[in-house]
């Protein structure tokens, strides 16, 4: 058999690259017609199982159930099936849900992170979102790096500012803000932030207009003599302040313009030195109810705490917490706050830790907090002694009520030498115990909880054996007590 010419294998090369292109044509149609098939059947499965009978409306109800503060279960839940992923995407409020973590560091690929956020943030539109901008760098060579990563994601995802509600960023994040104009967050609630005032001379504002601003978190870096007006937030409206600044004055400088206080935590430091003798001005927060307060890093052996109680008039504070340096002793405000109480009558739970406070002022602060329900001393060994609790026992063969009449829980712990007797431990919380409701006097309330250190932590005149197994009675019906671990 003759050996085909050229032409005749050129012919038969056509002829079976055409065949072969007939035959892909028809396994493409084929496979179209799979897929087709594949998702005629899924909908008819979907359609008989309880979930697919679910209407649209019910379903992206119970998505944003699942979904609550975790930002990420949206993008996994699109993934499950088409059908969610279309109900997904094109439902806001699925996106809106939690926080959205912006996490930094030196290998973050910022153009393509960006993008990522960027249409993350656009499922959310229009409604409201809360950012979470943070920077982590090991190194300061990283840190300039960073900054620059930062700047490129942070000019992405700027055109959602008008939609955010929460807001929180480091140190080095907040940095970005600094030359935003005012007004910039006309729907921000709340604002969780770290600045580093050194160096600052010019007043930033811009959170000055921020309407809906109420909840503000501030650890503040820099020297103790920082202006706190040059950072310029609308104080008066805000309800809830956690403001961390070593500068004590700055504090309560802050606090005195925020008349509509609710709850504040602060955390700063002692006075080293008295403050002018001049009357303070008394200046009235007539919401504040609750007040936290950590005198931390007083550089003297004894500290001052006194001017933060004179200017204070809290009249519907409900909960005082203090907590001092373990290691400078403090010198207990006795006048300032008998009356700074005064002014603030309807105290109902005290917390103290290592406060330097001596029964006799412990006695002090109780007469004139009458209200009280709950009084927990952590550290604070020389609070407690017999003198104390014959003070809080009642005796039922007089009409007069005892210190502290409404007290429920006493909490005493930590280690200290406490000098009290088991003996009149027992008496005091026998006296403000009764099996029979109905005996109560008036008087005086249930003690229902207390709570104490373990026996070996305990010191002096504590000899007449472990408590505990003097009142299992008490316990037994009811009684709450425990050593403290």
């Amino acid at each position: 058999m003759p050996h085909p010419s050229n032409g005749e294998i050129k012919c038969l090369i056509a002829a079976t690259e055409a065949k072969m292109l007939s035959i892909q044509t028809q396994i493409d149609a084929l496979t179209r017609t799979l897929e087709t098939q594949r998702a005629t059947l899924a909908r008819l499965q979907w359609s008989i199982l309880p979930m697919g009978k679910l209407p649209t409306e019910l379903l992206v109800e119970i998505f944003a159930y699942s979904i609550l503060d975790q930002g990420d279960v949206p993008l996994r839940l699109s993934h499950v099936c088409r059908y969610w992923r279309r109900i997904i995407n094109s439902t806001p409020k699925l996106w809106n849900q939690g926080v959205m973590d912006v996490h930094l560091t030196g290998n973050t690929v910022a153009e393509t992170y960006a993008k990522t956020l960027a249409a993350l943030l656009a499922r959310s539109a229009p409604l409201p979102v809360s950012i979470s901008f943070k920077q982590h760098a090991q190194h300061a060579v990283d840190k300039i790096n960073l900054m620059e990563i930062a700047k490129h994601v942070f000019h992405a995802i700027s055109a959602t500012i008008s939609r955010w509600k929460h807001l929180s960023m480091d140190v080095n994040s907040f940095k970005l803000l600094t030359d935003l104009p005012e007004g910039s967050f006309p729907i921000l609630e709340s604002l969780d932030a770290e600045y580093d005032t050194y160096g600052r001379v010019a007043p930033l504002g811009t959170f000055s207009s921020a309407p809906k601003l109420q909840n503000v978190s501030l650890f503040l870096h820099g020297s103790r003599t920082y202006n706190p007006r040059l950072l310029l937030l609308p104080w008066t409206q805000l309800t809830s302040l956690k403001l961390t600044y070593f500068s004590p004055s700055a504090c309560l400088a802050t606090i005195l313009q925020c008349t509509r206080l609710v709850s504040a935590d602060l955390t700063t430091s002692e006075w080293d030195e008295p403050m002018p003798a001049s009357p303070p001005v008394i200046t009235t927060l007539p919401s504040l109810a609750v007040l936290h307060i950590s005198f931390e890093l007083g550089n003297d052996d004894v500290g001052l705490v006194s001017p933060f109680f004179a200017p204070l008039a809290l009249p519907a504070l409900h909960t005082l917490a203090l907590t001092f340096d373990p290691t400078p002793s403090v010198l207990w405000p006795t006048a300032e706050l008998s009356a700074f109480q005064s002014r603030s009558p309807h105290l109902r739970n005290i917390k103290l830790q290592h406060a330097s406070i001596t029964s006799s002022e412990l006695a002090s602060l109780l007469r004139l907090a009458p209200e009280t329900t709950e009084l927990t001393l952590h550290g604070c060994s020389d609070a407690v002694d017999d003198p104390l609790l014959d003070q809080l026992t009642y005796h039922k063969d007089t009409d007069a009520p005892p210190l502290a009449p409404r007290l429920r829980h006493l909490i005493v712990s930590g280690f200290g030498a406490y000098e009290f007797s088991a003996r009149r431990l027992e008496r005091m919380v026998r006296s403000r115990w009764w099996e029979d409701p109905a005996a109560r006097p008036q008087q005086v309330a249930y003690l229902e909880q207390l709570v104490i250190p373990p026996v070996d932590r305990l010191a002096g005149s504590f000899t007449n054996g472990i408590f505990g197994d003097s009142i299992v009675d008490l316990v037994e019906d009811g009684f709450y007590f425990s050593y403290d671990e």
